[in-house]
Order: structure tokens, then sequence, then C-alpha cells
């Protein structure tokens, strides 16, 4: 198939499609899948109208070093705050799709209505989005 990166869509899925992309989690994301902590939200990357990517959102670790010495949190901030950050879950290109650049792409435009979506859906904004990248796989 010949896809443009132009002609990418990337929305929240429905009610209707959790129960699919739950599968599809289960069945090609070397983590598996059952659920996401906390505050979830899940997204479908489609070209013409097909699915080629499946991104999942949840509530981030309480702990992680790295990310609290960066952003100057002290505990009594980081449990006051923590709602306002996101972790991304789980990325998957479904198998089948390779397309250059696809990847950032997604991440790219999911980030762009991020914040929206968990205002709307949550209550509250989320102002950092965290992954993390098996380095023994990806780099």
């Amino acid at each position: 198939m010949d896809y443009r990166l132009a002609d990418l869509k990337v929305r929240l899925i429905t009610k209707d499609e959790v129960s699919l992309w739950g599968q599809y989690m289960e069945r090609h994301h070397y983590l598996g899948y059952r659920q996401i902590p906390g505050e979830a939200l899940r997204y479908v990357a489609l070209l013409d109208n097909t699915w080629v990517a499946l991104i999942g959102w949840g509530s981030p670790a309480l702990k992680c070093a790295v990310r609290d010495a960066y952003i100057g949190w002290d505990n009594d901030a980081k449990f006051k705050r923590i709602s306002l950050i996101t972790n991304n879950v789980r990325f998957l290109i479904l198998p089948g799709v390779a397309i250059k650049n696809l990847a950032s792409k997604i991440l790219a435009m999911n980030c762009k209505i991020l914040c929206d979506d968990y205002t709307r859906i949550h209550g509250h904004p989320v102002y950092l989005a965290e992954t993390f990248v098996d380095e023994s796989l990806y780099m």
C-alpha cells in the first residue's frame, strides 16, 4: 500500500473499539496488555481509514528519579502535581505496516491533542508526556 503521511489521522478510540484495541495490543505488543493504569486514554492512528498504529497513555509512575530531578520537584510538589503528567504506556505499529517516520509523526500528532483530550475526559490538563524506550529493542 502506498500511503502518504500527510493523510495520517490520530484520534481517540470509541467505546465500541476498546475491546479491539486491547486485543491488538495483547496479540502484537511485546509486553502484552492487561489494562492502562490510572487515567487512561487510547488512540488509533489511521491511514485511509485503516488502523496502522495504537497508542495508550496512563498515569505516570510515582517514582522516577530522573524525571523528578529534571523537573526539580520535591516530594510535596510531586504529590500535588503528578496528575499533570501522562506516560506513554503502550505504542504499537501494527504488523505489516512499514512507513518511514510513521512513529515520530504519530507521537507528534498525538501530543498536539493530548492536553485538550485529558482536559475534556479527565477534567484537567497534562503538561508533560513521558515515554520510555527499551534500548535493547529499539536503539
